[in-house]
């Protein structure tokens, strides 16, 4: 089960109505284990799809959006090893999701990603940060 908290100085609070109806659903006295994760910032994931969309948009290597995205995530650094059947090791690009990466691993691989796009495209950096301020 999972429950979004928020921190107030009052405690810990339930973060919305259906976060508050499954902790009534657990007996009083429970002790309850937790890992802390603090959610990602969902108007800076809005910022990086606006830069990913902007620059696929005004270039013409790619013509499918996922493998562009691949292709500048793992160019930017953030890749896993993969090993396939036979042994072969192969490189796929880090999830994005939320749940496997946190605010401040997002934010790196932001800047990383726009230097990328920057440096391969040739994208004035001052030309894609204004253009982007208009999508988000």
């Amino acid at each position: 089960m999972k429950i979004a908290l928020v921190r107030t100085l009052g405690g810990l609070k339930p973060a919305f109505d259906s976060d508050n109806d499954m902790l009534k659903k657990i007996p009083l006295d429970t002790i309850l284990e937790y890992e802390v994760r603090v959610g990602r910032n969902i108007q800076f994931h809005k910022k990086f799809f606006a830069l990913l969309n902007l620059t696929f948009s005004n270039q013409e290597e790619f013509t499918n959006f996922n493998v562009f995205r691949d292709a500048v995530v793992i160019g930017a650094g953030f890749y896993e090893e993969v090993q396939r059947l036979g042994g072969e090791m192969t490189i796929e690009a880090k999830s994005i999701s939320f749940s496997k990466m946190d605010e401040m691993e997002f934010q790196e691989l932001y800047g990383k990603v726009l230097d990328t796009i920057i440096d391969y495209f040739k994208f004035p950096r001052k030309g894609i940060e204004e253009e982007i301020a208009k999508f988000y």
